[in-house]
């Protein structure tokens, strides 16, 4: 007979048991000499206040509102400051050779003395047959700018000297926005321009001609009241007492460019030119089957159509608004010499006497050439 017994609470066999594996030791660091103990830093003592109240405050000026103060009011030693920094960047940037002089002073001293004397004086002629400014005593209260003559020598495309130029500048660095000038954009035609209309020119057989715009600058007016003192070298009366009044604008004014332009413009309009929706700086004549297209650049301008009667007239036209110089057909064009070839229909442009100014200035001129320069 089989007997059964009754056994509670069966479940799964047991696991056998796992010997428990020991952590290996951590390693022990070596013990530091005594000697080489620094002594503990002493405990700082806790501050009755927080780090924030202890820094100091900043105190936040606002800026000034230059557009409500007067002209007494406004700091002579910052105009002082700007003009400091403006010298140094010229005189770090300057790029004049010795034959140019920066000054009167230095212009008188050269060997060329008496060239630069008379293109001073040549300066000083266009001023006065143009009425740029007229003599008054030294307004009270009022910011009086500086003039500056500025002497280079122009030079062809070969290297050759063109004329002895003396420029009367001002120091427009010292004009303050909404008292001495507002508007100061001018458009200035950019070299792809440039390009693309000699490339015109040169397939389509549009005859070219440059003339040049004598002190194009003194035909613009003035927008505010500017003082300047007198030039340099020729002053009238006591200069401490007396001082210029422009009545045009001046080459270094903030304002000169834009005048120049808006009186240029308003010239060119009246004679049936058009300005250019994609470069301001390019104007366009269209009459019948006659069309000339004029890009200017400053006071340098170049006219490209297929009729010569029609570019001698527009010259002629243009002569009674302002004084000009025919340079006659387009050989050389902002430093740039030009060559045309008419059975090719061709134009070759090149700044070789550029480069080799470039080379002298930097004492290169006798460097080794070769064909990959870096």
């Amino acid at each position: 007979m089989t007997i059964f017994h009754k056994h509670h609470n069966v479940g799964p066999p047991a696991r056998p048991a796992v010997d428990a594996v020991a952590p290996a030791p951590a390693p022990v660091p070596p013990e530091t000499p005594p000697c080489c103990l620094s002594p503990a830093a002493p405990p700082r003592p806790p501050s009755p206040i927080g780090i924030g109240a202890r820094l100091s405050r900043r105190t936040r000026t606002k800026p000034r509102e230059w557009w409500k103060l007067s002209n007494v009011q406004l700091d002579e030693e910052v105009d002082d400051e700007i003009e400091d920094a403006d010298m140094g960047y010229e005189n770090a940037c300057s790029t004049v050779s010795m034959a140019e002089s920066l000054s009167y002073a230095e212009a008188m001293r050269c060997p060329n003395a008496e060239q630069w004397k008379q293109a001073a004086l040549e300066e000083l002629n266009a001023h006065s047959t143009n009425g740029t400014w007229k003599l008054i005593p030294r307004p009270t209260g009022k910011k009086v700018i500086g003039p500056k003559w500025v002497f280079k020598v122009k030079h062809n495309t070969d290297g050759s000297i063109v004329c002895y130029k003396g420029r009367l500048v001002a120091k427009g660095y010292n004009q303050r926005p909404g008292f001495d000038y507002i508007e100061i954009f001018a458009p200035t035609v950019r070299m792809p321009t440039i390009r693309v209309v000699l490339a015109i020119a040169a397939l389509q057989d549009h005859h070219s001609r440059s003339i040049d715009i004598s002190h194009a600058y003194l035909n613009g007016e003035m927008d505010c009241d500017v003082y300047m003192e007198q030039p340099e070298g020729f002053c009238e009366g006591d200069p401490r007492q007396t001082v210029c009044l422009l009545q045009k604008s001046i080459y270094g004014t903030k304002q000169g460019g834009n005048s120049w332009n808006q009186k240029m413009r308003s010239v060119l309009e009246s004679l049936g030119f058009t300005q250019s929706y994609s470069d301001s700086s390019i104007y366009i004549y269209v009459k019948a089957d006659v069309r000339v297209i004029l890009p200017v650049f400053v006071d340098d301008m170049t006219f490209a159509s297929k009729s010569a009667a029609a570019i001698d007239q527009l010259i002629l036209e243009l002569s009674q608004h302002f004084k000009l110089h025919d340079l006659g057909a387009t050989t050389q064009l902002l430093g740039i010499k030009i060559d045309r070839d008419c059975s090719k229909h061709s134009i070759t442009i090149s700044q070789h006497q550029y480069c080799l100014d470039i080379l002298d200035h930097f004492g290169m001129a006798d460097c080794k050439p070769i064909s990959t320069p870096m």
